[in-house]
């Protein structure tokens, strides 16, 4: 074993542990907070998180999904223990890749593709439609925010397909030579995509929560709310009045 081969091997075991801290931080957030709790988009987004930092199987009410997820997994890893056909690493070479060595390798290896890349474009049409709809909900309603919500939905969809599809298309098609300064890029690119950009994306689209992600949790949350100049209390024979605020 070389130097290099030492080095990326280390590094390789490190990398994804460094953004542990903060994925766990967002899952706390998200756990903690009952104003997230409640909302169904953030159950997902907290159990994604889980099965990222734990890598255990997710228990939901999508049994279905869940089936399927595991039938099609189960199915795919056990064709590549078919004879003439696998998917492992060789020493020197820094990214795991097919053995190919039939015609029905390379089908199981197509359909491999597919199953990542269909996925991949239905979920970035299914945010388009989200978007559309929002869109056309604030339409008929008297709500005149702009579109600020609607398009940080669409950025985050847009650049989770973008790198997602990216990758998987340079991966299974892109035929590049299997030397280090291709497959490096591609494995830390894998790891980024899969355990960094969703929580960095989420500091970065939503200001709720990176301010409670950078709160300490031994601070206070201060409420703001802006009352009237004088209140009258009912069933008294006083009025409260606001004391003027001083710099």
């Amino acid at each position: 074993m070389d130097d290099i081969q030492l080095a990326v091997g280390i590094f390789y075991l490190v990398f994804p542990w460094i953004g542990f801290p903060v994925y766990a931080r967002i899952i706390y957030i998200f756990l903690s907070r009952k104003d997230y709790r409640q909302m169904e988009c953030y159950r997902i987004m907290t159990l994604m998180g889980i099965i990222q930092c734990m890598t255990t199987a997710p228990t939901t009410i999508h049994y279905v999904l869940v089936l399927l997820s595991v039938v099609v997994s189960f199915s795919y890893s056990t064709a590549l223990f078919f004879p003439r056909c696998g998917f492992g690493f060789i020493p020197g070479v820094y990214l795991g890749i097919y053995q190919i060595e039939s015609e029905q390798c390379e089908w199981i290896v197509f359909i491999g593709s597919l199953l990542i890349l269909i996925p991949s474009i239905i979920t970035f049409l299914i945010y388009v439609v989200i978007i559309l709809y929002l869109i056309r909900l604030k339409l008929k309603t008297s709500i005149r925010h702009g579109l600020s919500d609607e398009l940080r939905i669409l950025f985050y969809a847009l650049l989770r397909f973008s790198v997602d599809f990216s990758l998987e298309m340079v991966f299974h098609y892109a035929g590049l030579p299997h030397i280090p300064i291709y497959d490096i890029p591609q494995t830390v690119a894998v790891v980024f995509s899969g355990i960094y950009l969703s929580p960095m994306m989420y500091l970065i689209l939503s200001k709720q929560l990176r301010q409670k992600f950078l709160r300490n949790s031994n601070e206070t949350e201060v409420i703001k709310i802006s009352a009237p100049t004088n209140v009258r209390i009912p069933n008294r024979n006083y009025t409260v009045e606001q004391q003027p605020r001083f710099a």
